[in-house]
């Protein structure tokens, strides 16, 4: 593998800490394909929304004009893993190292070669127009000006090339009621160990990065004047993220939503004002003019 330390040079302009992120990226287990595509060893809700999301995957690149796909802010880099199997050659660009590590981690666990690049996606190390997909699942809220990342997305994007984004800013969603639904699962587990120290506080949601809180008019404005046709922006995602007690999510919460599916497939394409208000993230993407 290919790991090329292109490092750009221009400052994080909200604060974000690589090592922060890099707590993250070090507490996830390694990601086996396999375990998110048979929905018979699916037990987490997040399992089922990536294989949602590849299934996505599978028909919208199909439409891409060559096989170069770049990830930016890769960490997990769960959709190239996905993308190298579908016989993509995959390039994942992170600032953090951890990110990186994490994401070859996850390609060798899969058996798939990838090119993995240490750098800023405000300033990315390729050329103009030199790969087919440019993909980013839950970067742009990262940014106050979302602007300069998406126009150095176009930028690397060839001609006709499919720029894709999985977007999760900060706002009320039906992400937000299980948001809630979790702090008090936290809450009653916090009260039952006797852990009483900052209560209400640790059963909280911890995310220490910044969330912008645009709205979706303001990122379909962006992506059209980054040079980007063809463009949709609509709500993804009917069921949220719950952390349940006991093993209820793989026991109830989860079987209920792949009984669901359906629906949920309904939910994300109807491109409705209810979906975009309440659906748990938004999901763009367009082809370069």
């Amino acid at each position: 593998m290919d790991n090329a330390k292109l490092l750009g040079d221009s400052p994080d302009p909200v604060g974000n800490d690589p090592h922060v992120w890099g707590k993250q990226w070090t507490s996830r287990k390694v990601y086996v394909e396999r375990d998110y595509l048979d929905e018979g060893k699916i037990t987490r809700r997040d399992q089922l929304s990536w294989k949602f999301q590849m299934e996505h995957f599978d028909t919208l690149f199909a439409r891409a004009p060559g096989k170069e796909v770049l990830e930016c802010g890769c960490g997990s880099a769960i959709m190239s893993v996905h993308a190298a199997l579908q016989g993509f050659q995959a390039t994942m660009l992170d600032f953090s190292p951890d990110g990186l590590d994490l994401a070859k981690a996850n390609f060798d666990a899969n058996h798939v070669q990838g090119k993995f690049v240490l750098g800023d996606v405000l300033k990315l190390p390729f050329p103009d127009n030199s790969f087919d997909v440019v993909m980013s699942y839950g970067l742009l809220e990262h940014f106050p000006d979302i602007d300069a990342p998406i126009r150095e997305m176009v930028r690397v994007l060839k001609p006709s090339g499919i720029f894709a984004a999985d977007i999760i800013p900060k706002r009320f969603s039906i992400a937000t009621l299980g948001e809630i639904v979790t702090s008090w699962v936290r809450f009653g587990n916090r009260l039952k160990r006797l852990q009483f120290k900052n209560l209400f506080r640790e059963s909280r949601r911890n995310f220490p990065h910044y969330e912008n809180n645009y709205s979706i008019q303001k990122y379909r404005r962006a992506l059209e004047e980054a040079g980007l046709k063809d463009i949709v922006v609509t709500g993804s995602g009917l069921f949220p993220q719950i952390g349940l007690p006991f093993g209820l999510e793989g026991k109830i919460y989860v079987p209920i939503i792949k009984s669901l599916r359906r629906l949920e497939k309904y939910f994300t394409r109807s491109s409705s004002r209810w979906t975009d208000w309440f659906g748990c993230s938004w999901y763009a993407h367009g082809i370069k003019a």
